[in-house]
């Protein structure tokens, strides 16, 4: 179900930090889910991954999974995807942009410094980095707004 107000910049940062508070600072999404050697800028935790997880090569990062899909599971997968379910979006509310990314995902209403913010944590997330890294890592990058913008005032 999609939100019926627009998601800002404190809610989307709250949502995240309750992933990292759920999953834990050193969870890594992409041991757990998939890595990809495009992103990965580390060689030797890359050829590390590989050995140990030859199947999980160049799966697709998803916001939810759908192995389960027979049994009516999707569960959250990513950062994105857990803050997407602690606000009661599923997977079928992103399922034409489920491996896409978040830039292109037009269908949830957000602000701006929202989406850049959960675009920025998914990257660092998908480099490589453990979720409560990420989150600093993308706060850095994209700090609170002093004035919350919507993107219909652009």
């Amino acid at each position: 179900m999609l939100p019926e107000h627009k998601i800002d910049y404190d809610t989307a940062l709250n949502l995240l930090e309750k992933a990292v508070a759920d999953k834990g600072e050193d969870y890594r999404y992409t041991i757990q889910g998939c890595f990809s050697h495009s992103v990965y800028k580390d060689r030797d935790l890359w050829e590390q991954l590989t050995h140990l997880y030859p199947e999980r090569i160049d799966r697709e990062c998803k916001y939810f999974e759908q192995e389960f899909e027979e049994y009516g599971m999707q569960e959250p997968a990513c950062i994105v995807g857990h803050a997407f379910s602690y606000i009661g979006i599923t997977y079928e509310d992103v399922e034409d942009a489920n491996v896409d990314g978040i830039h292109l995902m037009k269908s949830i209403p957000m602000t701006e410094s929202a989406r850049n913010l959960w675009l920025e944590a998914q990257k660092f997330q998908d480099e490589g980095f453990p979720w409560g890294e990420a989150i600093k890592r993308a706060v850095e990058l994209v700090p609170k707004p002093t004035l919350e913008v919507n993107d219909e005032d652009i």
